[in-house]
């Protein structure tokens, strides 16, 4: 008989809690994904002009810091402050897809959507959605790119990128929760299961150890030749806030 309280218990209270946790680690994974994705177009083939996300969103983080702080750290530590501005925003956005999973997973659990794989992919498309609305009209107009990024003369490129990135994003989501769904979620109850969750589980470590790499790399390589996609919006944000402490 299992305890309650063991990692492995079928009680419905440990159940749920036990969704609710890989529902976190499902939605982080699916960001990575997402980020890793949407930095390599960024490097290969974005137009040049266009950001990619995470430097969408150090635009706008940079516009919210306080003048004085920000032009001091540009000022004295010149690209090391934004390179960690940057490797911040991008654990953050791991961060927020975990969040996301979260509250994809107590979608499905309240059965809101109803119940079975199709409740997995409603609740993660609308929250996917919520992603989406925060992109286009939260981040891109503090970023100065418009709301739904109208004052930029890549709107369609930009648009496109974030449906792509919340789109991926709840499509990893629901695979991966497809997946842990035969590993995570109920008990193995032979030396077979035991191998077959084994097996499945180092994959999946695999995957989030190669993807991490990928999107550290790739961001190693934009913060070392943000040529290769011609972003000018950070330079331009950092010299107008250093410009306006030095009237301060």
């Amino acid at each position: 008989m299992q305890d309650s309280t063991s990692p492995y218990s079928t009680s419905p209270s440990a159940i749920s809690s036990r969704r609710l946790r890989l529902g976190g680690r499902n939605g982080a994974l699916a960001a990575l994904l997402a980020l890793f994705v949407d930095l390599l177009w960024r490097v290969v083939v974005a137009p040049a002009g266009v950001p990619s996300i995470p430097e969408t969103v150090v635009t706008a983080v940079a516009r919210l810091t306080p003048t004085a702080l920000f032009g001091w750290a540009t000022e004295n530590l010149g690209s090391l402050a934004q390179n960690a501005l940057f490797a911040g925003v991008l654990v953050g956005i791991v961060a927020a897809g975990a969040w996301a999973g979260n509250i994809a997973g107590v979608g499905v659990a309240s059965q809101r959507f109803g119940a079975g794989r199709n409740a997995r992919l409603f609740a993660a498309l609308a929250v996917g959605l919520v992603l989406f609305l925060i992109v286009v009209a939260g981040v891109f107009p503090l970023a100065r790119e418009g709301f739904f990024a109208s004052g930029s003369g890549y709107q369609g490129v930009l648009l496109a990128q974030a449906a792509l990135f919340s789109t991926l994003w709840a499509v990893a989501w629901v695979a991966l929760g497809a997946m842990t769904n035969a590993t995570g979620e109920l008990p193995a109850q032979g030396a077979h299961d035991v191998e077959r969750v084994s097996r499945r589980l180092a994959l999946r470590n695999v995957g989030a150890a190669g993807l991490t790499a990928g999107v550290a790399f790739l961001g190693w390589r934009l913060a070392r030749t943000p040529v290769a996609g011609d972003t000018e919006a950070q330079p331009q944000v950092a010299a107008e806030i250093v410009s306006r402490a030095r009237l301060n």
